[in-house]
């Protein structure tokens, strides 16, 4: 981690107990730096302990949800703080910025002296804030296109712009034509990404991508592309069932070598080999791993190409967002691999 960021975690972490703390100077409630008075603040103040205590027990959902509940009963700067403090530890470093800089704004307005120690916080987490821009064809109507990120309306000023989204996967959406399209993208922490949706040149006409001419060349592009890439698929699938094959084949020989071995060598018994015995048998039970292993290879080879055969793309693909995506994401309450798409 950097150096300032480390700083700015630590004087983070400091300063949580001064954020709740109800000695601290300024009226209202718990929530606020204040003295419970019962009525609004009593109520803000209920939420704003909850809250205190699901986050301690890494319930982040409930806890955010409870902060959430408080500052809407009785805004202030500490209950912000905490609510963005939450949602960072949750990993939903997007939100935790908007809250951290809802509480720099309210600390400016009221001369309240955390301002230093927020902006701290904002500089540390904003390069870990995932970025995605968003833009359409010029020309095209931003409002009939009703661009959304995860269902939630984009304002026509903020595309061509990055916009501060949280780490995994979203859904993009947009219309066309009256008709819908959708786009699943994944950035992790920190990324950024650029996506110019496609839209049709005419009702039913090719996909433009925002490039040059009428939009019949990508379209041809797309499809092209598909078409080697379902005959590639066809041809791993097929390498993987002759593979099947061999190892049937080997499986098969292995085995009547066994027998014969024990048979002619053994008196029937695996325990009573001779040395030539002990040698076919040997040599038999080799080649039967041999082909297990090779079965299982062929196994995953076979997935593989019905894998590229099934994601390969048609030529209505862009417009319909078809995509397939493995992002990992972290947190501090851990991370993984987001598995998904949209056909």
């Amino acid at each position: 981690m950097r150096t300032g960021a480390s700083a700015a975690v630590v004087a983070f972490v400091a300063a949580s107990a001064a954020w709740a703390s109800p000695a601290e100077a300024g009226g209202g409630g718990k929530a606020n730096g204040g003295k419970a008075d019962g009525g609004v603040s009593g109520r803000a103040d209920t939420q704003f302990e909850r809250g205190k205590k699901l986050l301690a027990q890494k319930q982040y959902a409930e806890a955010c949800a409870a902060f959430e509940a408080s500052d809407e009963i009785e805004p202030g700067v500490g209950v912000k703080l905490n609510a963005g403090k939450c949602f960072e530890e949750w990993g939903k470093l997007a939100r935790a910025y908007r809250w951290y800089s809802d509480a720099r704004q309210l600390a400016a307005d009221t001369t309240d002296d955390r301002v230093g120690l927020i902006d701290a916080v904002l500089q540390a987490l904003d390069p870990d804030v995932p970025r995605v821009t968003v833009s359409l064809p010029r020309g095209v109507d931003a409002a009939a296109a009703a661009v959304a990120i995860d269902g939630k309306r984009v304002a026509p000023e903020l595309l061509g712009s990055a916009m501060r989204v949280d780490p995994g996967p979203h859904e993009v959406t947009w219309r066309a034509h009256g008709s819908p399209r959708t786009r699943t993208i994944a950035l992790e922490r920190g990324g950024e990404s650029e996506l110019l949706l496609p839209v049709s040149g005419t009702p039913g006409g090719g996909d433009s991508g925002g490039g040059v001419g009428d939009g019949r060349g990508a379209a041809v592009g797309a499809s092209g592309s598909g078409h080697h890439r379902r005959v590639a698929g066809l041809v791993i699938a097929g390498a993987g069932v002759v593979g099947f094959g061999a190892a049937g084949y080997l499986t098969m020989t292995a085995r009547g070598d066994y027998r014969d071995g024990l048979d002619a060598h053994c008196m029937g018994h695996s325990n009573q080999c001779d040395a030539q015995g002990i040698s076919i048998t040997h040599d038999a039970r080799s080649r039967a791993n041999i082909a297990t292993a090779v079965a299982i290879g062929s196994a995953l080879v076979v997935a593989g190409g019905v894998v590229l055969f099934l994601t390969a793309p048609t030529a209505g693909a862009r417009e319909h967002g078809q995509a397939v995506y493995l992002a990992p994401f972290v947190s501090r309450a851990g991370g993984g691999l987001a598995l998904g798409g949209s056909y």
